[in-house]
């Protein structure tokens, strides 16, 4: 196995690898023994095909994005640790007593009907946004909008989404991120990567001063 310092900022090699992961992702078993081969040489292992196809899958079936699946080929398939952020929130004065999936499931889908819903309130969208725009306003930003979709069966909820990159160039393969979804159902979902303690810290405390209430 190749040195992962060695390596580390050969963009040019990491990115074979890479395009390698892909191929060998689409090979649930039997693998061709060109493709192992080629893995081999550029990462310096003795691996057989059927290991390669083990951590490739992974980036199919799991939440391991294909940088992270690179970044293992070279660690004897240790996979970089993440230092994830995720957290749900809605707006109420209520008690919750169900879990956060059943209250997310039931806004979403009208399960308990309007009464529940309308003990939940509809989340500041301009405002959330307006801070996180501000708190992260040296990052690249992304949008996306949707809208309400009415069918006569049911509403299918839209939603808005922002998402902050950082600029800062990390080693391979981390990111640093943060995104914020508001739905019309009447929750929201930060999620992030990389961030620190302050940073956390700073949205769980913007949101409490919102009123609002973190569910899982």
């Amino acid at each position: 196995m190749k040195n992962w310092d060695d390596v580390k900022n050969d963009r040019e090699l990491l990115e074979k690898v890479g395009k390698l992961v892909d191929k060998v992702a689409e090979y649930s078993d039997n693998l061709p023994k060109k493709l192992c081969k080629q893995l081999n040489e550029l990462t310096g292992n003795n691996w057989e095909p059927v290991e390669y196809s083990k951590y490739c899958a992974k980036y199919w079936i799991t939440p391991w994005n294909r940088r992270e699946i690179v970044y293992a080929l070279f660690h004897d398939g240790k996979m970089p640790e993440k230092n994830q952020y995720r957290k749900s929130i809605v707006k109420t004065n209520e008690k919750l007593d169900l879990p956060g999936i059943k209250i997310r499931y039931a806004l979403c889908t009208g399960a308990y009907g309007e009464e529940f819903r309308n003990k939940f309130e509809d989340l500041p969208e301009k405002e959330i946004f307006k801070w996180f725009a501000s708190t992260f306003s040296g990052w690249r930003k992304e949008w996306q909008e949707k809208e309400d979709k009415v069918t006569a069966e049911r509403i299918e909820y839209g939603y808005t989404t922002c998402t902050y990159s950082c600029l800062e160039k990390l080693e391979f393969p981390f990111d640093r991120f943060v995104g914020v979804t508001v739905s019309h159902d009447r929750t929201a979902l930060v999620w992030g990567e990389g961030l620190s303690d302050d940073e956390k810290n700073s949205i769980t405390d913007f949101f409490i001063k919102l009123g609002c209430k973190f569910i899982d």
